[in-house]
């Protein structure tokens, strides 16, 4: 169940370029209830469905619809893509294993053909680059752990080697296409990228 007018919205964000990921299932209804299939129009129908499906590191999920015996597929849509997942993110079969975790995460997000753009070399530490025609981008580096983490975030290509950060307005510089750094529990470093 998803609303007309934001099926319509994410339909227009896919045609007019946008990437989006769903799942576990693409919406038929609206709002009311009523047959609204505009995403499922530019998705994939499953091909099979498992009821208890594992997927390594202990990570089992249930009810997993399959595209072609894969659990993601990618459907090219105007200028952009719609990206299905044919199940929900499971909970981790035990604490303590965070990294295990984000690696079998990006392994999933590889074989879909979605790779990060500044990737840390620690796998717990989540990354995002935010771009915005006319303003300067913004790296979000965040630790979801409890201990402090140093790590090395690769650049994508094109990127300054000088970023700023966004509240104590340290600087950081590059090195071989990478920053160096420290990130406390819990915390997000907001990084903006000075001019090239």
């Amino acid at each position: 169940v998803l609303g007309q007018a934001t099926q319509e919205k994410l339909r227009h964000y896919v045609e007019s370029g946008g990437h989006l990921v769903l799942g576990p299932r693409l919406p038929s209804l609206d709002e009311r209830l009523k047959p609204c299939a505009l995403l499922q129009e530019i998705g994939e129908p499953p091909s099979s469905r498992e009821d208890r499906l594992d997927l390594g590191s202990g990570f089992e999920v249930r009810k997993a619809d399959l595209f072609g015996g894969k659990t993601s597929c990618r459907n090219a849509h105007g200028t952009g893509e719609l990206i299905q997942f044919g199940f929900c993110f499971p909970k981790p079969p035990r604490d303590g294993i965070a990294q295990e975790a984000a690696s079998w995460i990006a392994a999933l997000l590889a074989e879909s053909g979605i790779h990060p753009t500044c990737p840390s070399a620690d796998p717990a530490i989540e990354t995002a680059l935010h771009e915005a025609d006319g303003l300067p981008r913004v790296l979000f580096i965040a630790n979801p752990e409890n201990d402090f983490r140093e790590t090395k975030i690769q650049l994508a290509a094109g990127l300054s080697r000088n970023w700023i950060d966004a509240w104590d307005e340290s600087r950081h510089q590059a090195e071989g296409g990478a920053l160096r750094i420290g990130v406390p529990p819990y915390t997000v470093r907001i990084l903006v990228e000075e001019s090239r």
